[in-house]
Formats: C-alpha cells, sequence, structure tokens
C-alpha cells in the first residue's frame, strides 16, 4: 500500500482534529459554567421580581387602605356631628341640606345614604332612606331608596343592624350603574335606641382606576376580590361582580394549588405559581384586612427573568464569535509546533519502503519530539538489524518446516493406512485414523498377522510435538521387534517396559493397549498399561460396554514391573473399539469434554455398520461436539471387527492320553484320521507325526513328577492353508521353548544330555509356541500348507 503524505487535507489534519477537541472542550466548560450561572442568575432575578411585585402589591393596599380609611373618618365625623335625639331637626330637609353639605365638603365620596327604621316617619309608607350622591362634576342628586326596593333587606342595613357595629358592606351596583362598598355605622340616640344606618359610599371604579396602573410588567394585572372571591375589581369589566376566581381558575387551562385559596380564606399572604414549562404564571396575594378583602397581582414567569434570557443570548453570540477566533489562532499555532511530526512522518514512510538510512530532523529542544526522534532513530537501526536476523531466521525456519514435514511423513508411514490392510481375507475388519495435533504427534496404533493370530496395539506417549513423536517411533519399533518372537501381550508389555526405562532419561512414559486376537477361536489376550479401555460392541447381546480391564502402570515408568494378562473369547461380529484420551478429553468453546459416555452412546447407534463407518461416524460426533474449537490433543481411533464363520475351520478333532509313554501309539491313529480328512502327503504326515510324539513325550517327561498320573489334550485344526496342533496338560510350569538349541556339530561325547526332541520339533514345524493359560501348559504347533501337500 503506498501511503501518500499530501493527501493529509485541513479536514483530516491533527492539528485541525486537536483544535475542534480543545473547542469541543471549551465549549462543553462553556455550557456547563453558561448553565450553572444562568440558573443562579435566573434564581435571583426570580427572587427580585417576587420583591418587586410583592413592593408594588404594598402600595396598592397602601392606597386601597387609605382611601378606606378617609371615607371610614369622613362617615365618622358624620355621624358624631348628630345629635340623634328628638330635639334635633330631622325634617327631610333638613337631612337632605346635611347629606349635601357632606358630600360638597368630601368631593372623593360619591354618595351617602340615611337607612331610618320603621316608624320615623309615618308619612314614609315604605320606610324612609335618603340617599344623596354627586356625579364627578358636583351635580348632586337626592332619592329616596325606600322608592325603588327594601332597603332593610340589603346587606348594608341589615347585617350592620344585626351587628350594631361599623363595617364595610358587601359590593353591590349602584342606581347609577356604578359598583360600590359603602363604610355603614349603626345610628343611635342618647339612649342608646337603633335610629338607622349610615352608608358612606366608596366607588370601586376610582380604585380599579388606580389599581390597573400597578403594571410592574407589561402583562401584569392586579385584582381585588371579596371574602368569596368575587371579583372587585378586574381588567375585565365583564367579571366584576360576576366572575369567582376559583371557578374562572377551574375553568381556565392551569392547575392550581388549593393551598392558596386556604390561605386567602384566612387572610394569609403568599405566593402561589401555576402553569407549566414556558408558561408558568406567579400570583402573589395579600389581605385587605379592613373590608376582608384579598388584593392579587399576576406576572408572567417570562417576563420576570426576561433580562437574563437577553443576557444569554448576547453572552452566546460573544461566546461563539470567541471560540472561532480560539479554534483559528490554536490551528495555526498546533499547526507550527506539529511541523516536526510531519518531517518524522515523512522520515518514517522512506524507513517503511526499506530505506534504513533515511536522514532524521534533530531537535534542539529536549521535550517529547526530541525523543520521538531518538525513538525513531532507535526504531531505524533495530530495523535494520531485525531485518538482516528476520532473513537468517526466516531461511532457517524453512529448513525446519521441512524437515518437520519430512517427520511428518516418516512418522505417519510408521502407522498402517491402507485400509482394508486384508484383502484376502474376510474373518476380519479393520479401520483406524490418527491425526496428531501438531506437525508430528505422540499417538500410536499397529496391527499385524502371525500364525493366524492379529496382534494390535494402541497407545499415547505423555506429551506433544517432536519429543513425543521420537518415544513414539521408538515403542513402535520395539513392538515389532518383540511380537515378532512373543505371542503373549504381558510379556510383549514387560520386555516393552523393560527396554525403555533403562533409556528413560527425559522421564516420559507410553500408555499402552496390547491385544492378541486368535482368529480361527476367538481366544482375546490383552495387557493394559496404564491405557483407556476399550469398548466392545458384542456381536451376539449387541451390547456396547467398556472391557474390562486391570490398569497396571504405563509402559517406561518403573524397570522389571510385572505386567498381568486378561482374556476373554470374543464371538463373530464383535467389535473393539479402541482410542485415545484426544477422543474422550476433546472439548468445546465451553470446555465441555465429549467423554465416554458421549462415545458409547455413539457406539450404539453402530452395531451393523463397518469399521470404516463406525470410525467416520465416530469423526463426525466428535467435531460436532468441538463445533470448529482448536484440537488439543492428538486423536487416534482403530476398529477390529471379528467376523470369523464356521467354515473358517475346515477340520477339528481332539484326543486324550495319559502322561504314560505306551499311550503314544495313538498318536499315529490320530495322525492318520487327519490324513485322511485333510489328503495331506505322506512324506509330510510322517513329519507331523514325529513332531507330535517327540512334543508329547517332552511333556510326559517334565510335566509331571515321577509316578503322578496326569492327563495330556492333543487338538488338531484344519484350515484352508494351514494346521494347527494344541497340547495341553495341567502339570507343573514347563516351557520347553526356553531351552537352549544342542550344539548339533559337537561331537557325541561332548554334547548335552537332552534337547534335541523339541529342536526337532521346532525344525519340522513352521511355528512353535509356549503359553501357561489357567494353570496349564499349552503348547502350539503350526503348519503352514502349500499345494504340494496337498
Amino acid at each position: 500500500m503506498t501511503v501518500n503524505l499530501e493527501k493529509i487535507n485541513f479536514k483530516h489534519s491533527f492539528a485541525t482534529k486537536i483544535c475542534l477537541w480543545m473547542l469541543v472542550m471549551t465549549a462543553c466548560v462553556f455550557l456547563v459554567t453558561f448553565g450553572v450561572a444562568s440558573w443562579f442568575a435566573s434564581q435571583q432575578m426570580l427572587e427580585d421580581g417576587h420583591k418587586k411585585a410583592n413592593l408594588e402589591l404594598d402600595k396598592a393596599i397602601l392606597y386601597v387602605t387609605d382611601e378606606m380609611e378617609n371615607i371610614e373618618g369622613a362617615g365618622n365625623n358624620f355621624a358624631s356631628l348628630w345629635k340623634w335625639n328628638k330635639n334635633k331637626d330631622l325634617s327631610e330637609e333638613a337631612i337632605s341640606s346635611a347629606c349635601e353639605s357632606f358630600l360638597r365638603a368630601n368631593p372623593n365620596i360619591q354618595g351617602v345614604a340615611i337607612g331610618f327604621e320603621p316608624g320615623m316617619y309615618p308619612q314614609y309608607k315604605k320606610g324612609f332612606a335618603p340617599y344623596m350622591m354627586q356625579d364627578k362634576k358636583g351635580k348632586m342628586k337626592f332619592i329616596n331608596l325606600a322608592d325603588r326596593n327594601d332597603y332593610r333587606e340589603k346587606d348594608w342595613y341589615q347585617t350592620t343592624k344585626q351587628r350594631m357595629t361599623s363595617r364595610w358592606s358587601r359590593a353591590f351596583v349602584e342606581t347609577n350603574g356604578t359598583t360600590v362598598t359603602s363604610y355603614c355605622i349603626p345610628l343611635k340616640d342618647s339612649k342608646g335606641k337603633f335610629l338607622g344606618v349610615l352608608a358612606v359610599d366608596l366607588s370601586l371604579a376610582e380604585l380599579s382606576d388606580y389599581v390597573q396602573s400597578v403594571k410592574p410588567y407589561s402583562k401584569s394585572f392586579l385584582t381585588i376580590m371579596d371574602r368569596d372571591f368575587n371579583f372587585l375589581v378586574h381588567p375585565k369589566k365583564s367579571l366584576i361582580l360576576r366572575g369567582n376566581a376559583a371557578q374562572v381558575l377551574d375553568k381556565s387551562k392551569y392547575e392550581v394549588n388549593e393551598t392558596i385559596f386556604v390561605d386567602m380564606k384566612n387572610q394569609k399572604r403568599g405566593i402561589g405559581a401555576f402553569g407549566e414549562g414556558g408558561n408558568t404564571k406567579y400570583l402573589y396575594y395579600a389581605p385587605i384586612k379592613r373590608a376582608n378583602w384579598t388584593i392579587t397581582l399576576e406576572c408572567d414567569k417570562d417576563e420576570i427573568v426576561a433580562g437574563v434570557k437577553a443576557i444569554r443570548l448576547q453572552m452566546a453570540i460573544i461566546s461563539l464569535i470567541g471560540m472561532l477566533g480560539l479554534f483559528f489562532v490554536s490551528f495555526f499555532v498546533i499547526r507550527k509546533f506539529l511541523r516536526p511530526i510531519e518531517l518524522y512522518s515523512r522520515a518514517a514512510l522512506h524507513i517503511a519502503e526499506g530505506n534504513f538510512h533515511t536522514h532524521l530532523p534533530k531537535m534542539r529542544d529536549h521535550n517529547e519530539l526530541w525523543a520521538l526522534g531518538n525513538s525513531l532513530d532507535h526504531m531505524q537501526h533495530s530495523l535494520d538489524k531485525y531485518i538482516n536476523e528476520l532473513a537468517t531466521t526466516t531461511q532457517e525456519k524453512g529448513r525446519i518446516e521441512s524437515e518437520l514435514n519430512i517427520a511428518s511423513k516418516i512418522q505417519m508411514s510408521m502407522i498402517p493406512k491402507i485400509f482394508p490392510p486384508y484383502p484376502d481375507r474376510d474373518d476380519v475388519d479393520i479401520y483406524g485414523t490418527l491425526i496428531p495435533a501438531k506437525a508430528v504427534g505422540g499417538d500410536l496404533y499397529d496391527f499385524f498377522l502371525r500364525d493366524e493370530k492379529l496382534f494390535f496395539c494402541v497407545g499415547d506417549v505423555s506429551g506433544k510435538g517432536v519429543p513425543a513423536s521420537l518415544v513414539m517411533a521408538v515403542t513402535r519399533s520395539l513392538l515389532r521387534i518383540v511380537a515378532a518372537q512373543e505371542s503373549r501381550p504381558d510379556r510383549i508389555a514387560t520386555s516393552l517396559n523393560n527396554s525403555m526405562s533403562d533409556m528413560n532419561e527425559s522421564n516420559m512414559f507410553v500408555t499402552l493397549f496390547v491385544g492378541v486376537l486368535d482368529l480361527p477361536t476367538g481366544r482375546f489376550r490383552y495387557c493394559n498399561a496404564g491405557h483407556n479401555a476399550p469398548a466392545i460392541i458384542d456381536g451376539v447381546t449387541r451390547e456396547v460396554k467398556l472391557l474390562d480391564v486391570k490398569p497396571n502402570l504405563p509402559i517406561a515408568i518403573l524397570p522389571d514391573m510385572k505386567f498381568e494378562m486378561q482374556e476373554t473369547v470374543i464371538t463373530p461380529n464383535t467389535s473393539i473399539f479402541m482410542y485415545t484420551d484426544g477422543l474422550t478429553e476433546a472439548e468445546n468453546a465451553e470446555k465441555d469434554l465429549f467423554g465416554e459416555g458421549r462415545m458409547l452412546e455413539e457406539l450404539k447407534k453402530m452395531e451393523d455398520k463397518t469399521a470404516k463407518e463406525q470410525i467416520e461416524d465416530m469423526l463426525q460426533a466428535v467435531h460436532k461436539h468441538v463445533n470448529g474449537a482448536e484440537q488439543s490433543d492428538d486423536l487416534t481411533m482403530i476398529t477390529f471387527k471379528y467376523k470369523r464363520q464356521e467354515r473358517d475351520t475346515k477340520f477339528y478333532r481332539k484326543i486324550s492320553l495319559h502322561n504314560d509313554i505306551r499311550e503314544t501309539p495313538k498318536i499315529a491313529d490320530f495322525m492318520d484320521d487327519i490324513v485322511g480328512e485333510t489328503g495331506i502327503d505322506k512324506g509330510l504326515a510322517s513329519s507331523l507325526n514325529l513332531a507330535l510324539e517327540e512334543a508329547v513325550v517332552n511333556v510326559m517327561n517334565y510335566a509331571y513328577p515321577k509316578d503322578k498320573v496326569g492327563n495330556i489334550q492333543l487338538e488338531a485344526y484344519a484350515f484352508d492353508k494351514s494346521l494347527k496342533f494344541v497340547i495341553t496338560d495341567n502339570g507343573i510350569p514347563f516351557d520347553p521353548t526356553s531351552t537352549d538349541e544342542p550344539d548339533i556339530t559337537a561331537e557325541l561325547d561332548d554334547r548335552a544330555i537332552g534337547g534335541l526332541g523339541i529342536f526337532l520339533v521346532t525344525h519340522l514345524m513352521d511355528k512353535v509356541e509356549y503359553e501357561r493359560v489357567n494353570d496349564n501348559n499349552v503348547l502350539t504347533l503350526s503348519k503352514t500348507l502349500n499345494p504340494n501337500n496337498v
């Protein structure tokens, strides 16, 4: 890939990114700071707004209170000037003149009324309640309120009479259409007798004119309500004495806290908020205790904090301009300081292209860039050295890989891999596989045929890789050498153990299972040296189980270790499935092992399958289980399916003899019977008869003590291409094959006594084997037939 430093533009430059990050961080700090400051400013402005609103409210209360005090003072003076007794002129003219004089003396008072008790003026059947009012021009008008209604039922008269104390009446609409409230004074004579009520009017319209001038903010407005929250003063004339504050707010979209009305009812002062978001309103309320009224001032929150919003906008614009200026100044300053990095980048590009002698710029200041230059210089020299070493290492690695490939091929060539291995035989089906975890591994399996016996093994060397593969090769070679001369699995294992223990300086060991299967009879002898127990699929019962094995110690741990052999007979169509722990310990990504349980369950599905199908199905099952997880150990599997048919044995005879030399003629008769059945030529029959007599006489002479009676059993098996004789006795253990061969080239006087009989037998027969089985001596003589013998 080609790197072009010229393509680094403003948008992607390091300086731009640093400046952007600085801008972002500065903006974040500013926003947090600005937000906190704005919040505190808003709170302070709200507090100032509350103070301002309450101050305006206090001014309005003071004005209303002054007006009411003036009315009260004038009314009380007017009432006190009259001597309400029988000597006073209470004529209609006198009262009318007194009222007119009172109003002219108090031009701010709209009207004055006196409601007399019935009977005081008999000429007035409905009662006498003179009312004198004046308009703004001072024009007077006199009427009798009794002509219009029963004034005695009105609040200003009735309630005052009941309480017998001065008070402010409920607001009402006067005869001239104006809204007023009256200061009511009970009138009594000198004896305290109630005469009537003096009512001095206060025009609420005049209060409204002043109240509406109280506007701390453009949208603010002030109202006055009576004790029942009826509006006495309101910007909307239609609501005066017709609107109730609680009902009006209830019909609105705002949710109001009911405690506000409770406080108003109890003549308390306070601040209430209603609405939400950007439509929040504050309601400031306070009592006018003279009349049991409440005065309120409503203000918008937005108007109160409008100054903060304006400051916010100004600060935002100034900050934006400042940050843009900071960005460009920072960009050019940082770009200047980052110029050496660009030079280092160009030098690094040339180094990456293989030019390890590129000149690097020098820094005068001992700072981070100076340290970067030193690092690049060190890297330049290190890369030069590394490339040279890498070339040598790569060459050496290629040689090692080549040798490992050769070693792998050599190792795999030692393992049987041609299947079926014995295509001309139909008594056994064999298939196996070995998959090393590395290039070479430590697993092994092997098998071969000798004297109608199938010798086989499976093993696992401790460790992996090259050391394990070397031990595996030695194990396999030694096993072939020993098994060529020995038929007992325990002896094979013992011989292997002694040989490998002597040269085991690396302290490695081998778990091994050795088996010998007699193909004509199904006799299966085996020895286990610390290996996994093979699985058996019984050809008759179809039962799947692990073979009963005695573990013993692995090979190469202790010298002179005695290994124990076990024996059983397997029926036709029985499979012996052997494996290494790479199968049962195969794990998936969740560390779940394949295990013996899964293995046995899979084998239950393979009763009627061939050896190859069994191995392939098991491989598929384990691959499905690990689901792609890396193989951690060598994996080896081999299956032997025993398929002996009854037709394999063409002829079988058996005789029993006593350990008496006089019984030997029976051997000739036994041999004649065999000749008649098999058709072998007389020359071979004579040699076989001689070998049998020598072997039987040898048993008679050495197996039983003198004068002890014992039995000798002689069995004959005839196959297509071979004969086998088995001589069995229960005498003392005696292995005739272990005696030294006599020196037949020596003079007769110099030869040792004995040994010629067994020497003759071994030369007449193709194979002579001895075993001690179940406290019996078993001597097997084998002879291969050729077309000339039949």
